[in-house]
């Protein structure tokens, strides 16, 4: 296992060329839409690298804006969205994205 920090502002596929990874972990996240467009686009690209790879984002959603922005770019990148069911807290939401099939977009 290997776990290590990214930081999305500052990621490039030149730099980050040997990060393939099977699973994405990402919590609270979603916070300010100055970041929305750079971490999508991390996310888009590390999902590229390994087609099997899947990434859970939880997000306590304080601004209702912010997260519908994050969700609507995370759709317009062809990701598919899904809600992870779970039983606890309203307040927090864990999102599954995958790459959509070539098929469909």
């Amino acid at each position: 296992m290997n776990i290590e920090e990214l930081d999305w502002n500052q990621y490039s596929i030149e730099n980050n060329h040997n990060n393939c990874f099977d699973c994405i972990l990402a919590a609270d996240v979603v916070y300010d839409p100055s970041v929305i467009e750079n971490l999508v686009k991390t996310i888009r690209i590390l999902l590229q690298k390994n087609q099997q790879c899947t990434a859970y984002i939880a997000n306590a959603i304080r601004n209702e804006s912010t997260y519908e922005q994050f969700r609507k770019a995370l759709i317009q990148s062809c990701l598919d969205v899904r809600s992870v069911e779970m039983d606890i807290s309203q307040s927090i939401e864990i999102i599954q994205l995958a790459l959509l099939p070539e098929d469909s977009i």
